[in-house]
């Protein structure tokens, strides 16, 4: 343990000396700055109440009206009161003190905020009370987890009595986040697969449409048929006219035209027949059909057997 009159001690209040004395010598030469900086050091190595004192003094001609009361408050507080420098130091502080601008830092803060004057902590129990500082620009700051800090940049001046609301911060802002990736995660064999669903029948046709469509294909088959018979007919006829001629009443023919018109006959006479039953028949069905394609649904077939010379419509 360093006691009193150790080296390091001594050291320390010597060089506390040497800034004293030096700081006289600037401060009698006007260089006011330059002799406060030498007085604090020599105060921080070596306190003493007559560096305190002439402290008070310089800080004063620097215009720091708060500093120097504080020095002065420390004199006073440090000497008895027998002492002949405590009245002096009682004057100077008493006369600083109306002059001392005074800020009152008031504000409803939660328990983990933080406040700072010129990077100072001020304390909770500082707040609501008009406290003196010096002239000139001061920057309060509130600091709270969660939260932007909240700067107030001030100007004090002498004599004046000014409060400030503190209030904190906006709130943080949240995270950016990460960017979501263009494709799913899932690896081809563990991504879920649908089956192609089988191709749907097309929906039944209504009873209506169904005997509409019935209708129109037996009137076609019924035309065809008339058709057939037409065309089978003419045929028919036009044999009758070259048997008549070549041959007689027994079927003998006097030439291969009239046995030829013989072949014919025999076969376009039934088609005749087939293609007029045909096409009666197509013809009732259609409109038979036609007439129930507004009734219950129905199934409707034809069936055409042409070597019977038949047609069949089953529904």
């Amino acid at each position: 343990m360093v006691t009193s009159a150790s080296p390091v001690w001594a050291q320390d209040s010597a060089a506390a000396e040497v800034l004293f004395r030096e700081a006289q010598k600037d401060l009698d030469a006007g260089r006011v700055e330059a002799g406060c900086a030498k007085l604090r050091e020599s105060n921080r190595l070596d306190p003493a109440v007559g560096t305190t004192f002439n402290l008070g003094d310089c800080e004063e001609r620097l215009g720091r009206l708060a500093t120097a009361w504080e020095h002065f408050r420390h004199v006073i507080d440090a000497l008895p009161n027998t002492d002949p420098r405590r009245p002096v130091a009682e004057r100077r502080a008493a006369a600083l003190e109306p002059g001392l601008p005074r800020l009152t830092l008031v504000g409803t803060l939660p328990s983990d905020a933080v406040v700072k004057r010129d990077d100072i902590v001020v304390g909770r129990a500082s707040l609501g009370l008009p406290l003196p500082l010096d002239p000139g620009p001061h920057v309060v700051v509130v600091e709270a987890p969660g939260h932007v800090d909240r700067r107030y940049e001030i100007d004090a001046v002498a004599a004046t009595q000014r409060t400030l609301t503190l209030e904190l911060g906006d709130p943080e802002p949240e995270p950016a986040s990460p960017p979501v990736a263009p494709h799913s995660s899932l690896s081809p064999a563990s991504a879920p697969t649908t089956p192609p669903s089988a191709p749907q029948p097309p929906p039944p046709a209504s009873g209506g449409d169904g005997l509409t469509t019935a209708a129109w294909v037996a009137g076609g088959i019924g035309a065809a048929g008339l058709v057939l018979a037409a065309v089978a007919g003419g045929l028919t006829l036009a044999a009758k006219a070259s048997v008549d001629e070549h041959c007689d009443a027994e079927r003998l023919c006097s030439s291969q035209d009239g046995v030829d018109a013989a072949e014919r006959g025999a076969v376009t006479g039934p088609l005749t027949t087939v293609g007029f039953v045909v096409g009666g028949v197509g013809a009732a069905a259609a409109v038979t059909l036609a007439l129930m394609s507004d009734g219950e649904d129905s199934a409707a077939s034809l069936r055409l057997f042409p070597g019977g010379g038949s047609l069949v419509l089953r529904f």
